[in-house]
């Protein structure tokens, strides 16, 4: 491959002066007159959001595509390297990539492109395995993460006893929920693997069983503490496992004294015995579930009616930490309870380490549990069937019950997927609806993330669950019998979306869905705080944060970084900011602290454009710390001359922008395209070309992009500098 050395200046450390080949920043030399008449040299900062955002990829694609839409736009043909200090890890000696690419305009006005690469640290390796493991990572954080943010707003009164109703519902579902399954799992299945083995019977029972809950406690303790700060959902699964199997060893220990040995000489007695309080958790936690529901009732009524204003209560943000919540449930119970059944099969199957009781398991409190036969409160009714009941009779209601679990909540599930299906294909079709105007679509839309329909939903199908458990429903056979879910015509849509879900997955899963999750990811680690005040208790050697948000600083910190240098040791006269999506987010993050205003002290002006921006859709919809009252574009830096946000109506994150006091975003609309690939648009593209020379269209002919030829690749000739990478 050759490469016309003509236009390869030799690429200059951070402030040092260049040459004038390919017209690089801070280069006087060949420059007429005094140092006024010196070409304005402009830095293009470019912040990527989903989509395409491998290192080096906004450097080679949007300068190519701005080359094919101006022809006085020239570039060189390869990239400048640097490896920068990754000074928001916690790791030391950590680097980032950042790349340059250098370019003039017109009569040698130098442009420098550079980007700010910050997908490692939230984007999942590819792959369908890998998008499962990361949707299911999401599913268990966003709900405690996302809830605390959603009900940050401090309120007394009504407004509190709701926010604690669904943070306890969180807490539930993280610490007891979370803690007592994982522990009963992989005691359980260790049960089972010594009993295949012929092991099991090697030492009493009791010993086997403290033994395996000593290991589980120890390997919990260790991982929590390994992953602290790292992985929020490995830090409590581990810790709440660690916890509870300390617990259970306790109850071991009290069996075995106050009950005769031969009632517990089978892991079934001690299965029968855990089980009431593991089912208990979740009808508690169901109840809690309920009052934040009747509590939401109420409001919603008035807020239909115009008696309580949006702005006393900001339904919309409790409802959806409730939906999130909820959700959360859903998929614990669907991907529980199979395991379950399997689980308690195989326990009450183990009958040969010692002769299997038939009596009652707690004869001795005679006619005291008698009287749980006339209880009707169901949770105190299931502990006293557990000690009035034989280890085999408690084990098949259990069966019984988790049935009932299984199918509704996978009923539940599927047309909870079928809703979010037809909500994106409702947008599709406002979208592209004639004779209405831009506004009425607009307010049309329904919000794809956390749609207020999904939640009416899951609160509704909340409701039914605990009508369907109240009444004992789910011993009816079209939750005992129906297992296949075939045999009635309403099972029939749910079925047929499973399978378009299904054919989806192994199709364009890996385009569509990666999105999805990486949209969702940002969002969780821009909110993430850490919240491990009972572990540093038991792990006091635990290092604190430096942040009060540090997923969110390690991004912010890269942006810093670049800034310091690259653009101010470059000497730029004025700055252009481009991002895209979540970028958008960070950029706002950065121009709303107190380093943009001294790094970017040396500069004469600085542009803002961003395309597909959640900052007003999401952000000043849910989050109360972006809600308050807006900034002014002096508040945030004294050299902000414009702002410019481009957005689609079909985009379901990104749409208008409405952050900066006194209506300075221009916002422009766009035609359909979803909310990736806004670079090929000919608006985008003239709108970063007006931030960097407004008058670029006076000095070559403009290309239409549809009818521009693509270039080929661009080599990324590597020019790491030793100062920047020791």
């Amino acid at each position: 491959m050759t490469t016309d050395t003509a236009f390869l200046p030799r690429a200059s450390l951070p402030g040092e002066a260049a040459s004038t080949q390919g017209g690089t920043p801070g280069s006087q030399e060949g420059t007429p007159g005094s140092e006024e008449d010196k070409p304005c040299s402009v830095g293009v900062i470019v912040i990527h959001g989903v989509g395409e955002c491998e290192p080096g990829w906004t450097s080679h694609y949007i300068v190519d595509r701005l080359r094919a839409r101006c022809s006085a736009l020239q570039a060189q043909v390869f990239l400048e390297s640097y490896l920068l200090e990754d000074r928001g890890r916690t790791k030391p000696g950590s680097f980032f990539p950042a790349y340059v690419r250098r370019a003039s305009l017109g009569e040698g006005r130098p442009v420098s492109f550079l980007e700010l690469y910050w997908a490692d640290l939230s984007k999942t390796t590819e792959g369908p395995f890998y998008y499962i493991l990361a949707a299911l990572r999401l599913f268990y954080e966003a709900p405690f993460i996302l809830a605390h943010s959603f009900m940050h707003q401090n309120k007394s009164g009504y407004h509190y006893v709701l926010k604690r109703l669904i943070l306890a519902a969180t807490w539930l579902l993280r610490w007891p929920i979370a803690g007592m399954n994982t522990t009963a799992f992989v005691c359980a299945l260790a049960v089972i693997g010594l009993n295949r083995a012929g092991w099991l019977g090697l030492v009493p029972l009791p010993v086997t069983l403290c033994a395996i809950l000593t290991l589980l406690a120890i390997a919990g303790f260790a991982i929590a503490h390994w992953r602290m700060h790292h992985d929020l959902w490995l830090t409590d699964v581990s810790f709440a496992t660690a916890l509870f199997s300390i617990i259970a060893i306790a109850f071991i220990f009290m069996l075995n004294g106050v009950l005769p040995a031969r009632l517990l000489a089978t892991p079934d007695a001690y299965l029968a015995l855990c089980l009431p309080p593991i089912l208990y958790i979740w009808v508690l936690w169901s109840a809690v579930i309920a009052a934040a529901i009747a509590m939401l009732i109420p409001v919603y009524l008035k807020r239909m009616a115009g008696i309580r204003p949006a702005a006393s209560f900001p339904l919309a943000r409790p409802a959806a930490a409730l939906g999130l919540v909820l959700l959360q449930g859903l998929i614990w119970k669907v991907l529980v309870v199979p395991p379950s059944i399997w689980i308690i099969e195989q326990i009450g199957a183990i009958r040969d380490i010692n002769a299997a009781p038939s009596a009652r398991v707690l004869p001795l409190l005679g006619a005291g549990l008698n009287r749980c036969a006339d209880l009707t409160f169901e949770p105190a009714r299931l502990v006293c069937l557990a000690f009035e009941k034989s280890p085999e009779d408690v084990l098949a209601d259990a069966v019984s019950r988790l049935q009932g679990v299984f199918v509704y909540n996978s009923l539940l599930a599927l047309y909870t997927a079928a809703l979010f299906i037809a909500i994106i294909v409702g947008r599709l079709l406002i979208a592209r609806m004639p004779g209405f105007s831009i506004a009425t679509k607009n307010r049309l839309m329904p919000r794809v993330i956390m749609s207020q329909s999904i939640i009416l939903f899951l609160l509704a199908g909340s409701l039914f669950n605990l009508y369907i458990y109240g009444g004992k429903l789910y011993e009816n056979e079209v939750f005992i019998n129906n297992l296949p879910l075939l045999r009635h015509f309403w099972l029939w849509p749910p079925l047929i979306t499973m399978i378009i879900v299904v054919a989806y997955f192994f199709n364009v899963f890996q385009v569509v869905t990666a999105s999805i999750i990486h949209i969702f990811r940002d969002i969780v680690d821009h909110q993430y705080r850490p919240r491990f005040d009972s572990l540093r208790f038991i792990m006091p050697k635990t290092i604190r944060t430096k942040s009060r948000w540090p997923r969110r600083a390690r991004v912010q910190e890269r942006l810093n970084v670049l800034v310091e240098q690259l653009v101010r040791r470059q000497g730029f006269d004025r700055v252009v900011m481009v991002a895209h999506s979540q970028g958008s987010v960070i950029l706002y993050e950065y121009l709303q602290s107190s380093d943009d205003n001294e790094d970017m002290a040396g500069m004469s002006r600085i542009d803002v454009v961003t395309v597909g921006s959640p900052l007003t859709h999401l952000y000043q919809y849910y989050f109360e710390e972006y809600g308050r009252a807006h900034p002014t574009a002096q508040d945030m830096n004294p050299r902000m001359a414009a702002w410019t946000n481009l957005w689609r109506l079909d985009d379901p994150i990104g749409s208008t922008v409405h952050i900066v006091d006194g209506g300075f975003v221009r916002n422009v609309e766009l035609g359909l395209g979803g909310h990736v690939d806004y670079w090929r648009e000919d608006a985008v593209c003239d709108a970063i070309l007006d931030a960097i020379a407004p008058d670029w269209r006076n000095l070559a002919a403009v290309t239409p992009l549809g009818a521009a030829t693509e270039g080929g690749i661009v080599p990324v000739v590597s020019c790491i500098h030793p100062a920047l990478a020791s």
